[in-house]
């Protein structure tokens, strides 16, 4: 007898039930567990967040920091920047009128304080004009030194060279006493008395130019260099410092490029500080431009064996798990064959035309900045 169409229908409904179970069993399985049960791969915790089964697995191997493997150079382009001492004549101190006495009773003198700076002082004089005199020499002192002596005989004096000057100075102007004659006093009397100069002016005769290297630029620094030209309105010694300790000190070679080398273990990460001056010339420092070169430096080869009966006509796979996301671009090389790669956080290619039964090699380049791999897995497809 036949099994009635409601029966049919119930047993319908088990299997639909029964199949329904089994979905939300393996849907609440454990990742791992559920993938093995559908034969998939394993997600993991690795690049790319999927671990390949161990099976398909040719050939796998942690790579490391990859490099351009040229000698890079880096430049940077310096602002320009304009050292300049002006030299200008002019007044140090003045006083309208002085007057010096001497007499037996008293003795009276005119003192006169001004500062100057020795290094940056030239042609210092002293000028003024005798208004009076009634007997006696004039005298003058500068720090408590005698520099003049003598009679009044017109009321032009001539200009006074004054040399040794500190950085703190008095002028005395006396007269001599008046001797046996003790009924007598002395006088002297003077106008429009200056002490005048030729003082160099700093305040624009240093200037700075500031470079940035990041901790990459630093890494492999074989050769450092400076190259500049200067502009001389006025030729002079100059002093340059990089980030405070000396680099160079002499006259530059004015209108043609000028190069120096700059001493890898003085550059720093970050802000680095070239810093120019001079006391008497006046310098356009133009063109400057930092240049770096790194060691060559070149990449590990990973050697591996293909079995063809192993790879039995499959396809076969290379896959590359990067440090992280940011966009790569470089090459690998597998035996003698260069392809390009790029990609975020993995990347993979067909390698099967490249390959050759036994010994093979795999190498990997960058173009520009380097990357970091985690590793990379040779698998069959």
């Amino acid at each position: 007898m036949l099994p009635s169409r409601r029966g049919q229908g119930g047993a319908a409904i088990l299997i639909a039930l029964i199949a329904a179970l089994i979905i939300l069993y393996i849907l609440f399985l454990p990742p791992a567990e559920r993938a093995a049960l559908l034969g998939e791969g394993t997600p993991g915790t690795g690049p790319g967040g999927v671990t390949t089964p161990a099976a398909d697995i040719v050939y796998s191997s942690p790579v490391g920091r990859v490099v351009a493997p040229l000698t890079p150079i880096t430049s940077d382009d310096l602002s320009s920047v304009v050292i300049r001492s002006v030299e200008q004549g002019g007044v140090i101190a003045s006083r309208t009128t002085a007057l010096a006495s001497n007499n037996v009773f008293e003795k009276q003198s005119t003192k006169i304080n001004f500062t100057a700076n020795p290094s940056l002082t030239r042609n210092a004089y002293l000028s003024m004009t005798i208004r009076s005199v009634s007997g006696g020499n004039l005298v003058i002192y500068l720090n408590g030194q005698e520099i003049y002596n003598r009679p009044v005989t017109s009321r032009a004096f001539p200009a006074l060279a004054l040399t040794n000057l500190q950085e703190s100075n008095e002028l005395e102007i006396t007269t001599t006493n008046v001797g046996f004659a003790f009924w007598r006093t002395n006088v002297v009397t003077v106008s429009d008395l200056k002490v005048t100069g030729d003082v160099t002016d700093l305040s624009n005769a240093a200037g700075s130019q500031r470079f940035i290297l990041s901790a990459e630029d630093l890494r492999d620094v074989k050769k450092a260099q400076l190259e500049f030209v200067p502009i001389c309105a006025r030729p002079g010694p100059v002093t340059l410092t990089l980030n405070d300790a000396s680099l160079y000190e002499g006259t530059p070679d004015c209108e043609n490029r000028n190069t120096l080398e700059l001493a890898p273990t003085r550059l720093k990460e970050g802000e680095n500080i070239l810093r120019w001056s001079t006391k008497t010339a006046d310098i356009l420092i133009d063109l400057g431009r930092v240049t770096l070169e790194s060691k060559k430096q070149d990449n590990k080869v990973f050697t591996f064996q293909i079995d063809p009966a192993k790879v039995a006509g499959r396809p076969v796979l290379l896959r590359v798990y990067y440090s992280d996301a940011s966009t790569k671009e470089g090459y690998i090389t597998v035996n003698d064959n260069r392809l390009p790669i790029s990609g975020g956080s993995t990347y993979g290619m067909p390698i099967t035309t490249a390959l050759r039964p036994g010994a093979n090699t795999v190498s990997f380049e960058a173009i520009g900045d380097p990357f970091e791999i985690v590793r990379f897995e040779v698998l069959r497809g």
